[in-house]
């Protein structure tokens, strides 16, 4: 369980300073030819902005209840010698369920200079404080219910 952990914890944390290290290139100006690249495009801006919107409404409530669904229950509890790799799986992609639209949301707030993508992606990011993978919550996830 350890090491299922310590992997979940590895993905979490990499994602984060992948966003982390995008905010701070485009800050600092590194990036200052992409920064607001497509102000213009109003059409493809409103498209972009619909679909995130979308994705983000949709996988915030399914990111954070997955663990809860029973089918999702019963596949993680029913073998507890395969619980860990059952864990990782599920978990790898309730992370990837936050992280992907919050990486897509940071860079289209600096490509677009659309306020409503950014906030999108801090809306992702302290989601992200509650599916924070520790030992107690993977044992709890793993563990059958009395």
């Amino acid at each position: 369980m350890k090491k299922t952990k310590n992997i979940l914890m590895a993905e979490y944390v990499i994602s984060v300073i992948i966003s982390l290290t995008i905010v701070i290139l485009f800050e600092t100006d590194l990036f200052a030819d992409l920064k607001g690249l497509y102000t213009g495009f109003r059409q493809e801006e409103f498209i972009w902005l619909f679909v995130m919107e979308l994705i983000t409404v949709s996988v915030i409530p399914l990111s954070l209840k997955i663990m809860k669904i029973k089918r999702v229950k019963s596949y993680l509890t029913k073998d507890s010698a395969l619980a860990p790799e059952h864990l990782l799986k599920i978990g790898s992609f309730r992370i990837l369920l936050l992280t992907l639209p919050m990486l897509a949301n940071v860079l289209l707030y600096y490509l677009y200079w659309q306020t409503t993508f950014g906030y999108m992606a801090i809306i992702l990011f302290f989601c992200l404080f509650f599916i924070y993978p520790s030992s107690g919550r993977c044992e709890s996830e793993t563990a059958t219910e009395n």
